[in-house]
């Protein structure tokens, strides 16, 4: 069972297919509030509006409880895709934007261990299961593989895992074709 914002992994699966409102507890604040971002953060990727990212990833910022607050874990996720995506494939993708030096402004809204998560994820350098899941899946290998990677992944912290996963896969919208359907917010 998601935990966390590992709930809305159903609904970014289902971004730019606006024919129902996305299924999770709509009385989570936490939930409530992170949506609309995270659906501007896909919408921003598919239309590959990379300059306005930053200022729509600091409203998650310091978002949820705990020692690393989700919405720190889901953008760590996110930044991650971000950076291995352009390392794995510089040719296909123009992420032209450096995103640590805007983490870097946003060191004073949530504590120094998030921050410091965060802003290695944004440079690349994550936690041993973020890392094994992520050459697994870039790399093709069985789907047994990645998939135990996940599951070590979302058993870090009550929650940070699932964040942090969450993110990742809102990071590969990126990969989606542009969509008629869905528009930039």
């Amino acid at each position: 069972q998601p935990a966390g914002l590992g709930q809305l992994i159903p609904a970014i699966q289902k971004n730019g297919h606006h024919s129902a409102k996305p299924v999770f507890d709509q009385g989570n604040i936490i939930l409530a509030s992170a949506w609309p971002v995270v659906e501007t953060l896909l919408s921003l990727l598919i239309h590959h509006n990379y300059r306005s990212i930053p200022e729509t990833a600091s409203e998650l910022i310091g978002l949820g409880e705990g020692l690393t607050p989700s919405g720190d874990d889901f953008l760590g996720g996110f930044f991650f895709c971000l950076n291995r995506l352009q390392q794995a494939y510089p040719r296909e993708l123009d992420i032209t934007s450096d995103y640590s030096l805007s983490i870097e402004r946003w060191k004073t809204r949530t504590n120094l261990i998030s921050f410091t998560l965060l802003k290695d994820n944004a440079c690349g350098y994550g936690l041993e299961p973020l890392e094994l899941f992520v050459s697994a899946l870039l790399q093709g290998d069985p789907i047994i593989n990645v998939q135990s990677y996940a599951e070590l992944l979302v058993n870090v912290g009550h929650s940070t895992g699932w964040d942090i996963l969450t993110g990742f896969l809102a990071g590969m919208a990126v990969t989606f074709p542009v969509s008629p359907i869905a528009t930039p917010k």
